[in-house]
């Protein structure tokens, strides 16, 4: 939508720039206009149908977007549960029901909503949803920057401690690029280019607690990450 706007701007500004003419607007301006507000009211009408929709069908929701692997902050269903006053707990803690990463949103929403709620959740469950998400992203956003930000899905796999560790060993071998999208995100991978086996390594270190500077370059990640094996 921004770049739809910025577009419109840029179509008016010669007209709105000049003295004593009025601006007139054009019919590409008017289609512009119209699209704008088309994606606008599809919008509104799509948060207003998730806010209409019961608990049962969201935790479902949160199962679909998990297997589509939609980032937490993409997923309309975990929005629309984690604004909500009241949840079932006990419900949301039942729905994560599987050990892969089809119950990813789902862990993380009883991990945002309640800390006594997900320590129910035994860690080998928790392991086995979190590295295998991990293991199978394509796009790297739900994890966050490695050097500025980490996401709460990081945060939720460092927190299990040293019985992560042997699950995440084997993806140090996994150099496939871990690409995050988004203007700033592609701009810092660009710059890093990390990979898979780059985010297993972090988080290995960040599980020990040891204190390191993450190298810009992946031939000095490569030299940590051969002491490691």
């Amino acid at each position: 939508m921004k770049s739809l706007l910025s577009l419109l701007i840029i179509l008016i500004a010669p007209a709105a720039g000049c003295k004593n003419q009025v601006p007139k607007v054009t019919a590409e301006q008017k289609t512009i206009e119209k699209g704008m507000d088309t994606i606008q009211s599809k919008a509104e009408q799509t948060l207003k149908k998730y806010s209409s929709y019961q608990e049962d069908s969201l935790l479902e929701f949160l199962h679909i977007d998990s297997r589509k692997m939609v980032e937490p902050f993409n997923s309309l269903a975990y929005k629309e549960l984690l604004k909500r006053k009241t949840v079932n707990m006990q419900k949301l803690v039942q729905s994560v029901n599987t050990a892969d990463y089809t119950s990813l949103l789902n862990l993380l929403a009883v991990r945002k909503l309640n800390e006594q709620a997900y320590r129910q959740i035994p860690d080998s469950q928790k392991r086995s949803i979190l590295v295998d998400a991990l293991s199978k992203s394509k796009t790297f956003n739900t994890w966050g920057f490695p050097h500025l930000k980490m996401e709460d899905a990081s945060l939720a796999l460092i927190e299990i401690g040293e019985y992560a560790i042997p699950n995440l060993r084997p993806l140090l071998n996994d150099c496939r690029d871990a690409l995050l999208w988004g203007d700033e995100e592609y701009y810092e991978y660009q710059k890093f280019k990390y990979r898979l086996c780059d985010f297993a390594m972090i988080f290995i270190k960040r599980i020990n607690k040891e204190q390191f500077t993450i190298p810009e370059s992946p031939e000095e990640r490569d030299k940590i990450i051969a002491q490691m094996k």
